[in-house]
């Protein structure tokens, strides 16, 4: 693999890290909204799926490289 996606791969998980770590103060703050985490560092906000990935091309992150999360509401039940 080349060190670029090595690289990468490495953010990707350290931003799954941070979202757990996280995750409490996330379901609070960002309920039925979208989030998009890069490392240990939110990026974007939305309610929109589709915002956030505006919002991920106006930074010039590559969404393939930025976990893109659904927070669900109370009550909320979200299957995978």
């Amino acid at each position: 693999m080349e060190p670029d996606i090595i690289q990468e791969f490495e953010i990707l998980e350290t931003g799954s890290k941070f979202i757990s770590k996280n995750a409490n103060q996330f379901g609070e703050k960002y309920q039925k909204k979208f989030i998009a985490v890069h490392g240990e560092k939110l990026v974007a906000v939305d309610d929109k799926f589709d915002e956030v990935l505006i919002k991920l091309k106006e930074k010039k992150l590559n969404p393939s490289f930025v976990i893109i999360e659904y927070i669900p509401g109370k009550g909320e039940i979200v299957l995978y």
